[in-house]
């Protein structure tokens, strides 16, 4: 299962590096000195949660041809990023393609539908501080880091389990919920406020 964190800021690399940590199909959209040094030296994680490590995702690159078609794309960047990045993900979709936003406490499935080739968009929360120190390097400070996903009318495909069961492994709690609006009530102001910075 490919796996693409598109947005390598605090969350995207805290989410991204535990699972490079654990799997070969991890893959990172990142761009400029960031993108640069994990090319190089891979992302360097300090973490509260799942302590200090460095992981090497399979690839780093900011071309979606270079990237191929993904099976899961977790997004995150800042809400007024997300046309631009919808657009940038484009050629990495496919209608099996499920793809979970980690924004700022915010549904976001809707604005991204129109904005994406047919897929499975489905809306994600997080909790956690965590933000990105300098290039190539993401310190997590507080928060549980649970990560909350599903569809806003449930039916959630097969890939979200699967998914959720690599981050549990990856030291990081997940669940699939049929109400992820109820969710999205629940959590919390104790997310990253930096999630830009592909």
């Amino acid at each position: 299962m490919k796996i693409l964190i598109f947005g390598i800021g605090g969350i995207g690399g805290f989410v991204g590096g535990a699972l490079a940590k654990i799997s070969d199909d991890i893959y990172f959209y990142s761009r400029g000195e960031n993108g640069e040094t994990i090319r190089e030296k891979g992302i360097t994680v300090d973490s509260v949660l799942l302590g200090s490590f460095k992981a090497h995702p399979a690839k780093v690159s900011h071309d979606a041809a270079e990237m191929g078609p993904m099976d899961v794309v977790f997004l995150s960047c800042k809400g007024n990023g997300l046309e631009e990045a919808c657009r940038e993900l484009a050629p990495m979709i496919t209608p099996d393609t499920v793809v979970v936003p980690l924004l700022n406490g915010v549904l976001v499935s809707e604005l991204m539908e129109p904005l994406l080739p047919p897929c499975h968009v489905a809306d994600g929360t997080i909790r956690v501080f965590s933000h990105r120190e300098g290039p190539g390097h993401v310190v997590q400070t507080a928060g549980s880091g649970k990560i909350v996903m599903g569809m806003k009318v449930g039916k959630n495909p097969p890939a979200l389990y699967k998914v959720a069961g690599l981050l549990k492994k990856a030291g990081i709690p997940a669940k699939v919920t049929d109400d992820i609006r109820l969710e999205k009530r629940k959590v919390p102001q104790d997310y990253d406020k930096e999630t830009v910075d592909i």
